[in-house]
């Protein structure tokens, strides 16, 4: 009987995950910087289940973790901190709302000087 083709990822799977584990591609896509794919396997378990994301590092090469230079990103955390933080300044500027958390400090003459 012939040996059935094996794809890389097949191959990273089965050894992550084991054969018979039952796991199953649960999404998949590309990452935004550089186009690179990936693909989220998951396997049941007794209580719940596990997911590994497995990232394409060219050919016949799939990893756990990003290839140089795709890694997770602050970009997307900063533009949302500073829109929140834009968001409140208006708030103050207009309603004199003033966001939860946030303390008032009183003016330094020495700056208000300089």
């Amino acid at each position: 009987m012939p040996k059935l083709h094996q794809s890389p990822l097949r191959h990273e799977v089965s050894r992550w995950f084991g054969a018979d584990s039952g796991a199953q591609v649960s999404h998949f896509g590309r990452v935004y910087p550089g186009a690179c794919r990936y693909v989220c396997v998951r396997a049941p378990l007794m209580a719940g289940s596990f997911s590994l994301t497995f990232f394409h590092h060219g050919r016949k090469d799939w990893r756990t973790y990003p290839p140089f230079g795709i890694g997770p990103s602050i970009v997307y955390s900063s533009v949302r901190a500073v829109l929140r933080l834009a968001i409140a300044l208006w708030r103050y500027l207009e309603h004199g709302e003033i966001p939860d958390g946030a303390i008032l400090k009183p003016r330094d003459v020495n700056m208000a000087n300089a």
